[in-house]
């Protein structure tokens, strides 16, 4: 059961991610002096920052912050397409939730237990590469804990393979 609610979600998370990804530069049209877009767009807002990024934004906001607002706020999407829908729509609300976690070497297995039903999950496995100062980092199912003001980000399948450390 749970396996197909994660490939059901893989499948909705990846359609609104491609419009998102292709909309970007008219969603970008929307974005007030604040750098957030209007209510009506919530899929596209990205929850824990405004639309331009922010200074803890891993390198982001430094290397844009003198770019148009438009132009930011495309590259923004591009770089965090669809948040919103995945924390809001596809999210899990940790309240009542009992996380088992399981750690694995450099990575670990968490589960999500509700009522003695599993309702979600998270698997990370993080490795560096020997001589250089890049990591290897997979990640599937729902970020848990991620920031206490929101619901469990959806997370599909996040797979980068040269990681800054």
């Amino acid at each position: 059961m749970m396996l197909g609610k994660f490939l059901w979600y893989l499948l909705l998370d990846t359609v609104v991610m491609i419009t998102g990804l292709i909309l970007a530069p008219i969603i970008s049209l929307f974005v007030d002096r604040k750098g957030n877009l209007p209510g009506w767009l919530y899929w596209f807002q990205t929850p824990d920052s405004n639309m331009w990024g922010d200074p803890g934004d891993a390198g982001f906001y430094e290397d844009h912050v003198d770019d148009s607002c438009w132009w930011t706020a495309t590259l923004w999407q591009w770089r965090n397409t669809t948040q919103g829908f995945s924390t809001f729509v596809l999210g899990l609300d940790e309240t009542g939730l009992t996380i088992i976690e399981i750690p694995s070497g450099r990575g670990y297995w968490k589960s999500a237990v509700k009522d003695d039903k599993q309702v979600g999950f998270e698997w990370k496995i993080d490795l560096k590469y020997p001589f250089i100062e890049k990591r290897f980092v997979i990640r599937m199912g729902w970020k848990f804990g991620w920031d206490e003001r929101f619901p469990a980000q959806f997370a599909g399948i996040s797979i980068r393979p040269w990681q800054s450390m």
